[in-house]
């Protein structure tokens, strides 16, 4: 199970990106995953303390270390599993926050992949060899969950930016001369 929702889509807005991941075998520590398609984002706030580094809380506690690299520019977090590793058929619910950018986009397609660490193996014969030993996670997209935001279809998709706006359909006046009293009246286009 790979999904992925973020909290709003509005322009320059802070929002909680939430990932939801279930892996098919035991992931040992020191194993890393790596998010990609998180283009138009920025730091959670101007003040950041480095740019570089976003803080991740994760359901259950403690199974990825609380902050991970973010390359901004790329649209990349690497995520780094603690020594307690992951468990088989449990879900992991990460999240963290980010800033969307200024331009308006479409939804992003975010995607997992990632290096499996492996302490020893058994070989053909059965024989256990120690070392360490890395298996890949291959690039693989997170679903998205497809949920209204701001009365907005579909604006859970995470990467999906746009300008909030009011829609007219007309504007009139009652009085068009000088110094006179004028009621403005503004028509909202019909639903």
């Amino acid at each position: 199970m790979k999904r992925a929702a973020q909290s709003s889509p509005l322009l320059a807005a802070s929002n909680l990106i939430t990932l939801t991941l279930q892996p098919n075998c035991d992931i040992h520590g020191e194993s890393t995953l790596t998010l990609s398609g998180l283009l138009g984002t920025q730091p959670p706030s101007a003040a950041a303390a480095s740019p570089e580094v976003l803080n991740v809380s994760c359901d259950p506690a403690g199974a990825f270390v609380p902050s991970g690299a973010w390359d901004a520019d790329n649209g990349t977090l690497v995520l780094l599993v603690t020594a307690g590793g992951l468990l088989r058929n449990t879900s992991y619910a990460l999240s963290f926050w980010v800033r969307n950018g200024d331009s308006e986009q479409p939804e992003q397609e975010l995607n997992v992949e990632g290096t499996v660490h492996a302490y020893g193996a058994n070989d053909a014969l059965g024989a256990f060899r120690a070392g360490t030993f890395t298996s890949p996670v291959h690039l693989d997209a997170l679903v998205s969950v497809n949920e209204s935001r701001l009365g907005v279809p579909g604006a859970s998709t995470p990467g999906r930016m746009f300008e909030a706006q009011f829609l007219t359909d007309a504007i009139a006046q009652s009085f068009p001369l000088a110094s006179g009293s004028n009621m403005i009246t503004v028509r909202a286009p019909a639903a």
